[in-house]
């Protein structure tokens, strides 16, 4: 879980959330740049010659494309949470605008 303190640190710093956000979706990228098929073509591999493609290192590709699946998802989730904190900051501060600018135009007319 990610701690509220990392959060609220991200939520100061819109210049860094932001330039996190886009160094995890360059490395989301990176990572799942034809991820499926090479998972594919490994499984494929694994289920037509069995034990002697695992032991030529088809075992340890898997194993590694396995990794690289679930970094890939860690960069996907930290940009989302990047992406979510931009958001929440845009909005708050659209919101607290409209709100400033209704107030104001109602002190105009009344």
């Amino acid at each position: 879980m990610v701690r509220q303190r990392w959060l609220e640190f991200l939520y100061r710093r819109a210049w860094l959330t932001f330039v996190l956000m886009g160094l995890s979706f360059l490395l989301f990228g990176f990572y799942s740049v034809n991820l499926f098929f090479l998972l594919k073509a490994n499984i494929e591999l694994i289920l037509e010659y069995g034990m002697m493609a695992i032991g030529d290192g088809a075992g340890q590709q898997l194993a590694e494309l396995l990794f690289a699946t679930y970094l890939s998802m860690l960069f996907f989730l930290m940009f989302k949470v990047c992406e979510r904190i931009l958001v929440q900051r845009l909005t708050r501060k659209l919101k607290s605008a409209t709100l400033k600018g209704e107030s104001a135009s109602a002190a105009v007319k009344g």
